[in-house]
């Protein structure tokens, strides 16, 4: 049951029209691609023949030559050869290189931090750091080196000195090692020496710094921003000082969580980030993380504005993306109205479906889209995923014929333009007959059965294929016509069975169910206990409810449910008609859940 956002979001993306490589590729340009491989494959492996033993070559004749060994080691690194060669050669070379070969250690840094790892890496690096004792490179490399060895404290020690250095070094060069640092110290937890918000602190210093430094201020503007948000809820409490010198003066202190937001738009604004449209996706997305008092800042500098230019629709849009992400809905549904209203583009259009949707107002979902099919009836390629959408929104309105109508003109314009996604399409039409038909309708069980045959013998995600073994074994146990015999290995007739109960790495959703239906029931009951307590927001949580309304746990479903649906983020129709789900109904708690 893919949850509905997804499909709003990839049709929001594609709304930004943003440009492919395909679209710089000369029409009237014909090229044999298969011969053009064929002869670049082996014209590289013999030019990389020739330059390995002519590499080899060198470093015999002058064996004390570090840069001789550094290129023999690149060249053995590049064609992906014996690790043992290529780590002979970086060792020599790294043995070999003095002081005076700055750009030549920065390059076998480079080839340290990827090709070694534990202790050998992080020795090779001190190598190097002795020899150059200020290169901002190679420590930038021993900070990541301890790192990913969980040593962070060290990791923070190197960083820290780079940040010192670089204050009074600008250099372009340099901005990476920054940007590298403030993610390091932003991303570890309890594992650090340092409080939270001094984390925060530090890597807002690095990325502000990396900022001012960077001949790309476009580059980095959005990190800068970012940081500004992330800091802003410790703000008050990192400038307290601050405030109490204002107060003792007779000033007023300053709301630095504020001032700290309105930093972060001072920089979108300045620096015309991207697409406006992308900008409540990247900053407002991970509300819970930046904490209450932030998330009120931003909504205080969007209603001001709001207020001084009510007739830009940018701000509108804003302020009802913040409101919809935050789970408010029915606060966000005017101001997407009114941005869509000043600005009838495509790409607020989806957003507002998905107002719209949120409030389970189903007409006005459906309405807009069709109105988007109308007018992208020119261009097939942009009907595809409307009409998919418009399945799941006829079946949350429980009109399944028309839902039907909508995946079947869906797949017939996908295989005409070759549509990457008609097979899951397929699954998509699948799930949609047995929400339809609830198991009971034989003609509706054997068109999901030839549905979910396609869907599998295409999908190559190993837990997708393992559930849609499981509704193909639960309906060959419903009514159905009689199936074309298949034996080969991709027919889910003769193997659904092994496929479903298979584990692969770790058990899955899936085949905890196919236990329950064909295998272990009690087992699989205590297994899906583990599952959900390790994974409570699972994808998979209507299936996970109907394992547990199926014996009669009415509770424990109803309370899978109600974590799933928490966000807004699901089918409806999967809701009200996943035939698993049918104990549930007249249960109070289970209806309100509906309303």
């Amino acid at each position: 049951m893919k949850r509905i956002k997804h499909l709003l979001l990839l049709l929001f993306f594609a709304s930004l029209s943003i440009p492919t490589l395909a679209q710089y590729v000369p029409e009237a340009m014909e090229l044999d691609s298969d011969s053009v491989v064929a002869d670049s494959i082996e014209e590289i492996e013999m030019d990389f023949k020739v330059s390995l033993d002519s590499l080899r070559l060198l470093v015999e004749q002058n064996p004390q030559d570090g840069k001789a060994w550094l290129n023999l080691a690149e060249a053995y690194w590049y064609q992906d050869a014996d690790t043992t060669l290529f780590e002979q050669a970086l060792q020599k070379c790294v043995s070999l290189l003095s002081a005076a070969n700055s750009d030549d250690m920065e390059r076998a840094c480079r080839l340290v931090k990827f090709g070694f790892s534990g202790n050998k890496r992080i020795e090779l690096l001190k190598t190097m750091l002795q020899r150059l004792p200020q290169n901002v490179i190679i420590k930038n490399g021993l900070a990541q080196a301890y790192y990913e060895e969980d040593d962070y404290d060290m990791a923070e020690y190197y960083d820290s000195i780079n940040y010192e250095y670089i204050r009074t070094h600008h250099s372009e060069d340099y901005v990476e090692a920054l940007i590298n640092a403030a993610e390091r110290v932003a991303s570890v937890e309890d594992s650090i020496k340092i409080s939270t918000e001094m984390r925060n602190y530090r890597a807002w210093e690095r990325i502000k710094l990396a900022y001012d430094i960077s001949d790309n201020k476009y580059g980095t503007a959005f990190l800068l921003a970012d940081s500004y948000m992330k800091l802003a809820a410790y703000g008050n409490s990192i400038y307290a000082s601050e405030n109490e010198a204002r107060i003792k003066a007779g000033l007023m202190p300053i709301d630095f969580t504020q001032a700290l937001v309105d930093s972060a738009f001072t920089v979108i604004l300045a620096e015309e980030l991207a697409n406006e449209a992308t900008i409540p996706l990247f900053f407002f997305k991970e509300w819970k993380k930046l904490g209450a008092s932030t998330v009120q800042a931003i909504e205080n500098y969007i209603l001001q504005k709001i207020k001084a230019k009510p007739q830009e629709p940018q701000w509108h849009y804003y302020e009802g993306m913040l409101l919809m992400l935050c789970n408010r809905s029915k606060e966000a549904l005017p101001h997407l109205e009114a941005a869509y209203e000043q600005r009838p583009y495509e790409d607020l259009a989806f957003v507002l479906i998905f107002g719209y949707y949120g409030m389970r107002q189903w007409e006005k979902s459906i309405e807009l889209v069709n109105k988007l099919i109308q007018e992208q009836k020119g261009d097939e390629r942009g009907l595809v995923e409307p009409y998919s959408l418009l399945c799941k929104l006829y079946g949350a309105q429980g009109n399944y014929e028309a839902a039907i109508k909508a995946v079947n003109k869906c797949i017939k314009i996908g295989k005409k333009i070759d549509w990457y996604g008609v097979p899951m399409t397929h699954e998509l039409r699948a799930m949609t007959y047995i929400l339809q038909g609830q198991g009971k309708n034989a003609q509706l069980n054997s068109k999901a059965l030839a549905d979910l045959q396609i869907a599998f013998e295409a999908s190559e995600d190993f837990y997708k294929r393992q559930m849609m073994a499981v509704w193909y074994g639960w309906l060959l146990d419903q009514p159905h016509k009689a199936l074309p015999a298949r034996s080969d290995s991709l027919s889910l007739q003769a193997n659904w069975r092994t496929f479903a109960l298979k584990i692969d790495v770790t058990i899955s959703v899936a085949n905890i169910i196919a236990q329950y239906f064909w295998g272990d029931a009690a087992q699989a009951r205590q297994d899906m206990d583990e599952f959900l307590a390790n994974d409570p927001n699972n994808e998979y949580f209507f299936e996970i409810a109907g394992f547990y309304a199926l014996q009669g746990e009415t509770a424990k479903a109803i309370e899978v449910l109600r974590n799933g649906i928490k966000e807004g983020d699901y089918w409806y129709a999967g809701l009200r008609d996943l035939p698993w789900l049918s104990s549930l109904k007249g249960n109070p708690e289970y209806e309100d859940l509906l309303k």
